[in-house]
């Protein structure tokens, strides 16, 4: 199997999380990361790395930074 944008996952500038989640959460991202070609740890860091870029916290809500004037 070919992955898709499969980066060092052991690269020095890098740290290690350790999270849980629910069990409709996993199912989901399993199908996300079958359908894209990852494994589900990829998946989960392109998730995750979108969202902190795209979004920032702004009075206890997700604003998306690119409608933010």
């Amino acid at each position: 199997m070919i992955l898709k944008g499969v980066q060092n996952m052991t690269d020095k500038n890098t740290t290690s999380i350790n999270f849980e989640m629910t069990e409709q959460t996993n199912k989901e991202l399993t199908k996300s990361a079958r359908a894209n070609g990852r494994t589900k740890r990829h998946e989960a860091k392109i998730r995750l790395e979108d969202h902190v870029n795209r979004f920032e916290l702004d009075s206890n809500s997700y604003v998306d930074k690119s409608n933010k004037n």
